[in-house]
Protein backbone atom coordinates (compact mmCIF):
# COMPACT_ATOMS: atom_id res chain seq x y z
CA UNK A 1 0.00 0.00 0.00
CA UNK A 2 1.83 2.98 -1.46
CA UNK A 3 -1.01 5.08 -0.79
CA UNK A 4 -0.40 8.78 1.22
CA UNK A 5 -4.32 8.27 2.38
CA UNK A 6 -5.18 6.72 5.53
CA UNK A 7 -8.97 5.76 5.22
CA UNK A 8 -9.92 3.10 3.12
CA UNK A 9 -13.21 1.80 2.30
CA UNK A 10 -15.05 -1.25 0.73
CA UNK A 11 -17.83 -1.60 -1.56
CA UNK A 12 -20.67 -3.63 -2.53
CA UNK A 13 -23.32 -1.78 -5.25
CA UNK A 14 -26.02 -3.54 -6.29
CA UNK A 15 -28.66 -3.01 -8.69
CA UNK A 16 -31.96 -4.67 -8.84
CA UNK A 17 -34.54 -4.65 -12.28
CA UNK A 18 -37.76 -6.39 -12.18
CA UNK A 19 -38.39 -9.40 -14.76
CA UNK A 20 -41.86 -10.14 -16.12
CA UNK A 21 -41.83 -13.88 -14.79
CA UNK A 22 -41.36 -12.20 -11.29
CA UNK A 23 -37.79 -12.76 -10.67
CA UNK A 24 -34.74 -9.88 -10.16
CA UNK A 25 -31.73 -9.28 -12.43
CA UNK A 26 -28.85 -7.87 -10.08
CA UNK A 27 -25.82 -6.14 -11.46
CA UNK A 28 -23.39 -6.06 -8.13
CA UNK A 29 -19.74 -5.39 -8.06
CA UNK A 30 -17.56 -5.53 -5.39
CA UNK A 31 -14.74 -3.25 -4.12
CA UNK A 32 -12.35 -5.39 -1.54
CA UNK A 33 -15.51 -6.15 0.20
CA UNK A 34 -16.54 -10.27 0.15
CA UNK A 35 -18.19 -10.87 -2.94
CA UNK A 36 -22.20 -11.44 -2.41
CA UNK A 37 -23.85 -14.78 -1.62
CA UNK A 38 -26.53 -16.44 -3.69
CA UNK A 39 -29.41 -18.92 -1.77
CA UNK A 40 -31.08 -20.85 -3.71
CA UNK A 41 -34.27 -22.10 -3.47
CA UNK A 42 -33.32 -25.57 -2.98
CA UNK A 43 -30.85 -24.47 -0.64
CA UNK A 44 -27.65 -24.71 -2.65
CA UNK A 45 -25.19 -21.35 -2.10
CA UNK A 46 -23.31 -19.97 -4.46
CA UNK A 47 -21.12 -16.77 -4.38
CA UNK A 48 -21.33 -13.84 -7.27
CA UNK A 49 -18.08 -13.44 -9.32
CA UNK A 50 -17.08 -9.96 -8.42
CA UNK A 51 -14.27 -9.06 -7.14
CA UNK A 52 -11.99 -5.60 -6.60
CA UNK A 53 -9.72 -3.26 -4.82
CA UNK A 54 -10.33 -1.07 -1.64
CA UNK A 55 -11.82 2.06 -1.55
CA UNK A 56 -8.73 4.81 -1.23
CA UNK A 57 -6.04 2.54 -1.77
CA UNK A 58 -5.26 3.26 -5.54
CA UNK A 59 -5.89 6.54 -7.77
CA UNK A 60 -8.36 4.07 -9.39
CA UNK A 61 -10.92 1.54 -7.65
CA UNK A 62 -10.76 -1.73 -10.08
CA UNK A 63 -13.88 -4.27 -9.99
CA UNK A 64 -15.64 -6.57 -11.75
CA UNK A 65 -19.11 -6.75 -12.08
CA UNK A 66 -21.47 -9.57 -11.85
CA UNK A 67 -24.98 -10.36 -13.44
CA UNK A 68 -26.99 -12.73 -11.21
CA UNK A 69 -30.51 -13.87 -11.90
CA UNK A 70 -32.86 -14.52 -8.66
CA UNK A 71 -36.11 -16.12 -8.76
CA UNK A 72 -39.43 -15.65 -6.99
CA UNK A 73 -37.92 -17.09 -3.16
CA UNK A 74 -34.27 -16.94 -3.70
CA UNK A 75 -32.09 -14.57 -1.93
CA UNK A 76 -28.81 -12.16 -2.14
CA UNK A 77 -26.96 -12.06 1.23
CA UNK A 78 -24.60 -8.88 1.21
CA UNK A 79 -22.24 -9.41 4.43
CA UNK A 80 -19.15 -7.91 5.91
CA UNK A 81 -15.85 -9.58 7.58
CA UNK A 82 -17.21 -8.87 10.49
CA UNK A 83 -19.38 -11.59 10.42
CA UNK A 84 -16.80 -14.54 8.79
CA UNK A 85 -14.19 -13.40 11.46
CA UNK A 86 -16.67 -13.31 14.37
CA UNK A 87 -15.22 -15.24 16.98
CA UNK A 88 -16.65 -15.84 20.32
CA UNK A 89 -19.51 -18.00 22.20
CA UNK A 90 -19.59 -21.49 21.45
CA UNK A 91 -16.91 -20.84 18.59
CA UNK A 92 -13.91 -20.06 21.67
CA UNK A 93 -11.23 -18.57 19.64
CA UNK A 94 -12.19 -19.91 16.23
CA UNK A 95 -13.56 -17.77 13.71
CA UNK A 96 -16.87 -17.92 12.33
CA UNK A 97 -15.48 -18.68 9.17
CA UNK A 98 -17.35 -18.39 5.28
CA UNK A 99 -17.78 -22.24 5.27
CA UNK A 100 -20.21 -22.02 8.82
CA UNK A 101 -22.06 -18.65 6.70
CA UNK A 102 -22.75 -20.71 3.56
CA UNK A 103 -24.20 -23.42 5.45
CA UNK A 104 -26.45 -21.16 7.63
CA UNK A 105 -27.25 -19.39 4.91
CA UNK A 106 -28.24 -22.11 2.86
CA UNK A 107 -30.85 -23.65 5.75
CA UNK A 108 -32.83 -20.51 5.55
CA UNK A 109 -33.76 -21.29 2.06
CA UNK A 110 -37.26 -20.73 1.37
CA UNK A 111 -37.97 -18.67 4.73
CA UNK A 112 -39.42 -15.52 4.71
CA UNK A 113 -38.01 -11.97 4.17
CA UNK A 114 -38.42 -11.55 8.02
CA UNK A 115 -37.71 -14.75 9.40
Amino acid sequence: LTSHHTRFATLVLASARTEADGGVRLRVTSAGHPPPLVVRADGEVEQAETHGTLVGVLPEVRATTDTVRLAPGETCLLYTDGITEAKGGPLGETMFGEDRLRRAAGECAGMPAGA
